[in-house]
């Protein structure tokens, strides 16, 4: 047989191996696709974002970025949970590729995930109660529990539930209170789904007028957020410790309540002080207003104009006699037989809870918003020049020996500017960078004159230093000024309950400014002398249904020794849980080389079966650093002389400082040394290495010292 004819017999015999290994195949109903290779695809679910509607989520959309499918195969995603409440979720997402059989064939695919979250916002609703006169006050119960959604609507199947209304058994003007609870077809509580916001009505019972002008008219509704969910009150702290009133000891239980109807920071004024006795403040001088105009309103008549400056809230008292000891109101509310400027309890006071209102405004900040503001009725014109005459005459003294050291230091420090603005910003600079803040005062300062000693010798005490002498600074600049005491309370959320305590009083300065009114300025400085004394806080009580709670950690330094810095143990913890919530929480923060980096809790707030309930809380979180300084170290050459002698000579350090177990390679620059002359020994570290030779070279700061060296 030819090669020729050999060749074609294999080229036949293969054909029909094919073609009966085929058969074969057919024969034995093979179906479905050969995959001899896996198949890469990128699978996207985009951003999945809606308002609570009581609705379980099934369709998930998703799109292929890259890659393809088979011919048949598709997607199927479902949930690993039910989902319908608000919430944040995350790793929620599960998926398989199946054929047009439904197997599943996800094996043979690469899927490269871009998985979003899935968010469920709350719903917002707004409920309104109404209005209600009870004319003839006949010592019975009033309320009256009539209310509509105004805005917003129920998901479906949700509805209203445990209606409360406040209930008025006195004479008097009251917001028509109320609030409500919403339960699903299962009535199951689903209050938390909701951003549920009021618009209180108002009762009258008797015969009060409601308006200024006697007409009767109802006050305009405020709204405000209530998250409504159930919680405990935080147990209140009984500690005494050091903190204002010139050193002495204050009595950290509750003097006041204050609950805000707006978020924002607030000063209660409770005094001012006008006379400079050199150790310490007098009284400010009485004013009678005349044509029942309160001089003291001046400035909140003008802020009026600027809505978002307004504050209200409702401060409570535990009892009458709490109240008349310490009454406190953000402009004062004067005593009909005193008239005096130093906010005297009023007389005609029947309840132990007042509503207050007033006027954030920063000064120095926003002082070019005063220029347009101007009184428009007449008489309040003609009332504040009066006014201004007697500021003038009464809150510009100063002693004359203090007046003369005081325009020294004005001279000295360049404080005087070129108007009442540049001056304020000199005087807050000048405190700033010169002088401490402290929570505790200094104790039995023994001076002539304690503002004088403060500015020129201690530059360290709390804020009542810093008041009173930018009072001095500015009187002696020809600006009436006086010392405001009171409590701050900054950084508040509607409808909480705050307690303010005497680690909230604090002083300020106020300003009077011609046509304007009494401002108040916050002079303290921003360096703080840190002696782990207590700082001017707020404790809450939940007792507004509100389930916002702290959670934060402590900062942590040391210098660089090649040991790890970890965390504290413990953890910051503020707000209260429900009853059968409990919070789970460690710190595993740590850090060994130079640097700063978060010093996070990791936390979990389990229910009684162990169940994630962490969303269902807003949660503030506020960690601390853990932060490793570099290490200062000194390498050093010595002064060295050397015969000369044809050999090669090499420079000798010493190292001095380094961390246990650091050893320093170095090369060295100058190194050979053989012809006679003058050196300068220079070494140059090279790098540095831990015992288990990592290069640690950056956790130090290196500071040479060069010897000579000279062949002679």
């Amino acid at each position: 047989m030819s090669k020729k004819s050999g060749l074609i017999v294999i080229i036949v015999s293969i054909i029909a191996f094919c073609s009966i290994s085929l058969a074969i195949l057919f024969s034995l109903n093979v179906t479905g696709v050969f995959r001899f290779i896996e198949t890469s695809i990128t699978l996207k679910i985009p951003p999945f974002h809606k308002e609570y509607d009581a609705k379980i989520i099934k369709d998930i959309e998703y799109e292929i970025t890259s890659g393809y499918l088979l011919n048949g195969d598709y997607i199927e995603i479902t949930l690993k949970e039910d989902v319908k409440n608000v919430g944040e979720y995350n790793d929620i997402y599960e998926y398989k590729i199946l054929n047009s059989n439904g197997v599943d064939v996800t094996k043979y695919y690469k899927v490269n995930e871009e998985f979003s979250d899935l968010v469920i916002e709350p719903r917002e609703i707004i409920l309104k109660s109404d209005s209600q006169r009870f004319p003839y006050y006949e010592g019975e119960s009033y309320s009256y529990p009539n209310y509509i959604i105004s805005k917003g609507s129920l998901a479906e199947n949700d509805e209203i539930s445990n209606v409360v209304f406040d209930e008025f058994y006195e004479e008097g003007i009251y917001e028509n209170f109320f609030s409500v609870s919403i339960i699903n077809e299962y009535e199951e509580d689903v209050t938390n789904n909701y951003d549920i916001y009021y618009e209180y009505g108002y009762i009258l019972v008797g015969n009060t007028s409601l308006s200024p002008g006697g007409g009767g008219d109802f006050p305009e509704k405020t709204s405000v957020l209530s998250n409504n969910i159930e919680s405990k009150p935080v147990t209140l702290k009984n500690n005494k410790t050091y903190n204002y009133n010139e050193g002495k000891e204050v009595n950290l239980e509750t003097v006041f309540k204050y609950r805000p109807k707006n978020s924002g920071s607030s000063f209660f004024i409770s005094e001012v002080k006008g006379d400079y006795t050199k150790k310490g403040w007098d009284n400010a001088k009485s004013y009678i207003p005349k044509n029942g105009i309160n001089p003291q309103e001046f400035s909140s008549i003008l802020l009026s104009t600027l809505s978002d400056r307004k504050f209200e809230g409702e401060i409570e008292y535990d009892s009458i006699k709490a109240r008349d000891s310490d009454l406190v109101s953000i402009y004062p509310i004067l005593n009909k037989n005193q008239n005096s400027d130093t906010y005297s309890v009023i007389s005609n006071l029947k309840e132990k809870t007042i509503n207050v209102s007033g006027y954030s405004f920063d000064l120095i900040n926003e002082y070019n918003l005063l220029t347009n503001l101007k009184f428009n009725d007449q008489k309040y014109i003609d009332a504040e020049k009066e006014y201004s005459s007697f500021v003038y005459e009464n809150y510009l003294s100063i002693p004359s020996s203090t007046k003369n050291k005081i325009e020294a230091i004005i001279n000295k420090n360049n404080l005087k500017g070129n108007d009442l603005y540049s001056t304020l910003i000199n005087i807050k600079e000048f405190f700033d960078s010169n002088f401490y803040y402290k929570y505790k005062d200094l104790k039995d300062v023994d001076s002539d004159d304690v503002l004088i000693d403060f500015l020129s010798n201690t530059k360290e005490g709390k804020s009542d230093r810093f008041a009173g002498s930018a009072v001095l600074i500015l009187r002696s600049l020809g600006y009436p000024s006086r010392i405001a005491n009171g409590y701050v309370v900054n950084g508040v959320v509607p409808n909480q309950t705050y307690l303010i305590s005497g680690s909230n009083f604090t002083s300020l300065t106020e300003i009077y400014i011609d046509g304007k009114g009494w401002f108040v300025v916050d002079f303290k400085s921003s360096k703080i002398k840190n002696e782990n004394e207590i700082t001017p806080s707020i404790e809450i009580i939940n007792d507004y249904n509100t389930y916002d709670i702290y959670i934060g950690s402590d900062d942590a330094c040391k210098i660089y020794d090649g040991k790890t810095l970890k965390s504290s143990t413990s953890y910051n913890f503020k707000g209260s849980l429900k009853s059968n919530h409990q919070l789970i929480a460690t710190n595993n923060s740590f850090l060994i080389d130079a640097g700063s980096i978060e010093n996070k809790v990791d936390y979990l707030i389990v229910d009684e079966n162990f169940n994630d309930v962490t969303n269902q809380y807003k949660i503030k979180e506020d960690f601390g650093t853990l932060t490793v300084i570099k290490r200062q170290i000194t390498v050093e050459t010595q002064n060295e002389k050397i015969t000369y002698d044809g050999k090669i000579h090499y420079v000798e350090y010493s190292c001095k400082n380094l961390a246990s177990g650091d050893k320093v390679y170095s090369y060295h620059e100058g190194d050979g040394l053989i012809d006679k002359g003058d050196y300068l020994s220079v070494i140059t570290i090279d790098e540095i290495r831990n015992c288990n030779d990592k290069n640690v070279t950056n956790n130090y700061s290196i500071n040479y010292l060069y010897g000579m060296i000279r062949i002679v």
